[in-house]
């Protein structure tokens, strides 16, 4: 469940069904948004055993005694207290189902993706918004260093050989 929800930038009571577009009314309820499913989780989702298509009217895609999971984040809730990982909004250090959404945003970034399209998949219409969910941790900070660096490095290499030309002539 964490996997699809992460992949697909889901919102917990999200009803998942096995095709390319699920269509989606936002929170505000003013628009319905597109989920783009990734090729992976399309395989995966296409790859489920039929019987469990066939005993939810619904088509949900996590069932629990043959009915769809409706609050995904009651189960998550549920998974992490027996896994051991701490769960909860105000509890220090503690895992949420909405941390999902940072961390799609952040990994999307990573990932080189444009920030309007960011921002098209998560339905961020502010730029005040992107930058809320997308986190800059360590690894950002320093493969920021590292690209200056690099930067300078080929600066001097550049005027090294500019001084040699120079010489020559």
């Amino acid at each position: 469940m964490i996997n699809k929800a992460y992949a697909n930038d889901m919102i917990s009571d999200e009803t998942v069904k096995t095709f390319k577009k699920v269509k989606k009314l936002t929170k505000k309820g003013s628009d319905i948004r597109d989920r783009i499913l990734s090729n992976e989780l399309y395989k995966i989702l296409r790859a489920l055993p039929s019987c469990i298509q066939k005993t939810d009217s619904d088509q949900h895609v996590f069932q629990y005694k043959g009915s769809g999971m409706k609050k995904a984040d009651r189960n998550l809730k549920t998974a992490c207290k027996d896994a051991g990982i701490k769960y909860g909004r105000f509890t220090k250090g503690s895992f949420v189902f909405h941390d999902l959404r940072h961390t799609f945003n952040t990994n999307m970034r990573k990932a080189l993706v444009s920030e309007s399209v960011i921002m098209e998949i998560t339905g961020h219409s502010t730029r005040e918004m992107f930058n809320r969910y997308n986190n800059i941790d360590d690894d950002d900070k320093r493969n920021a260093v590292n690209q200056l660096e690099q930067f300078f490095s080929n600066v001097t290499q550049m005027l090294s050989q500019t001084e040699q030309i120079s010489k020559s002539e």
